[in-house]
């Protein structure tokens, strides 16, 4: 399977499937992400919900989430998301 690009547009459920250890660090990074433990929020809004609006509801800067994320599995650590968004 071909690994995904972390950015701010990434999808939950797709970042999770893939990543399936990531949901750790976004416990590990707001709390409110404890939910993601529940099987039945975790099929139906986190296909839905991007980075973006995952880092709304955690209180974070959505910069700092797509870094903390892309650090933990290797990805590069670039500042410019729209350029990876667009490509």
């Amino acid at each position: 399977m071909e690994k995904l690009l972390i950015t701010p547009k990434t999808k939950i459920f797709d970042l999770l499937e893939v990543y399936p250890d990531l949901e750790e660090t976004l416990i590990a990074v707001a709390p409110a992400f404890r939910k993601l433990k529940n099987p039945a929020l975790r099929n139906t809004i986190t296909k839905v919900a991007t980075l973006t609006q995952a880092a709304l509801i955690g209180g974070l800067k959505v910069e700092e989430l797509i870094f903390k994320l892309r650090a933990e599995v290797g990805q590069s650590t670039n500042s410019d998301f729209d350029a990876a968004d667009n490509a």
